[in-house]
């Protein structure tokens, strides 16, 4: 057999060149998989800063709670699904007693270490789905879902005696409270969440103007002589709750 014939028959048989193409594709395809598994960290790397930034977009910088924009999005959502399938859906506001006597007495680094310690009751007694936000200055909001409310009442109440009770370290911190919850029986479905807010809002606002560091529910504003919002003529009394501190 003539050397041409060998080289031949080697190269048929799995000769040094076949092996040398072999290795040469397998080099490229752990090439092309360290590319793909490249392109995967900057891609997981890309969608934890989106992540970072969406939750940053929705967050209080103050005490780390859900911010008022984050609570309204929640409420839409929340109140259109309770609607839909006939579950019950409540909100609660608070709002911190005396709050500028804090600020203006003690300074604010005294008030902001209020809200954070506020902020901080409010998670440790609040469920994993529940949506606990900073309203606004020193209001909050804590939106539950599938919550009644009897269920919605006593969880304001045990808020509310934990702030009043809490060993707080300068002076005591107590809250006023609005509950309220669905269905509104006669409302139109795209206005519940809105008065839902309404409601616990007036809610709200009657606990500041019965003494303060209170738990009212909307519905016992009719018993005590007040109408609940049907529209847009509950915005004045609604809105003149900032206003009572």
């Amino acid at each position: 057999m003539t050397s041409a014939e060998s080289s031949r028959a080697k190269d048929a048989d799995g000769s040094p060149l076949l092996l040398a193409e072999v290795h040469e594709l397998r080099l490229r395809l752990e090439e092309a998989y360290a590319t793909i598994d490249a392109l995967r960290v900057d891609r997981s790397g890309l969608e934890d800063d989106l992540r970072r930034l969406r939750r940053a977009a929705s967050t209080d910088a103050m005490t780390g709670l859900w911010n008022r924009r984050f609570l309204l999005d929640s409420l839409d959502v929340s109140s259109s699904f309770a609607s839909r399938h006939g579950l019950p859906l409540s909100l609660v506001l608070l709002d911190i007693d005396h709050f500028k006597a804090i600020n203006d007495g003690l300074g604010h680094a005294a008030g902001d270490a209020a809200l954070r310690e506020v902020a901080a009751v409010l998670q440790g007694g609040a469920r994993g789905h529940d949506v606990v936000a900073r309203f606004g200055g020193e209001e909050f909001a804590i939106l539950l879902p599938g919550t009644d409310r009897d269920g919605a009442t006593a969880m304001a109440e045990r808020v509310r005696r934990e702030l009043e009770t809490r060993p707080w370290p300068v002076r005591e911190v107590t809250a006023s409270f609005g509950v309220a919850t669905m269905p509104h029986r006669d409302a139109d479905p795209g206005a519940l969440a809105a008065l839902l807010l309404e409601s616990a809002d007036m809610a709200l606002y009657h606990s500041k103007r019965r003494g303060r560091n209170r738990v009212t529910h909307a519905d016992d504003l009719p018993r005590l002589g007040l109408v609940l919002p049907t529209g847009q003529e509950a915005t004045g009394a609604v809105a003149a709750s900032s206003g009572v501190g």
